[in-house]
């Protein structure tokens, strides 16, 4: 499982908040959640905290952009919450992901993670 900036997906993950802005917002998130499951008629089967629980013994991958705090916040808290197999990876330089910064280091990274996951005993 690869996750390149992984944010939340219902109102439990957007907790423990970032900063003063992200805490002030906070009450509007499960509101804006539940907007999107009504316009979507979806729902989250369940949070991304509690999906990256039950990955292992499945290999996980979380990526966060280098220049992006608040990215690498909601990425290292699903990462300490994840069971081994697990990798971190924050992209230097890049704002929001890393494909678009570093495509070669990227590449060459999803290529060695993937080959270890699905290739290697």
């Amino acid at each position: 499982m690869l996750a390149d900036a992984p944010y939340y997906a219902t109102a439990g993950d957007s907790w423990p908040p970032f900063d003063l802005t992200d805490t002030l917002g906070w009450p509007i998130y499960p509101l804006f959640i539940k907007l999107m499951e009504w316009r979507s008629g979806a729902t989250a089967p369940m949070s991304l905290g509690e999906a990256v629980t039950k990955i292992a013994p499945r290999p996980l991958m979380l990526i966060s952009a280098g220049l992006n705090e608040y990215e690498q916040f909601r990425a290292r808290r699903y990462f300490e919450l994840a069971g081994e197999p697990k990798e971190y990876w924050v992209v230097d330089e890049a704002e929001h992901g890393g494909v678009f910064s570093q495509p070669e280091a990227y590449q060459s990274r999803m290529v060695e993670f993937f080959d270890q996951a699905l290739l290697e005993p």
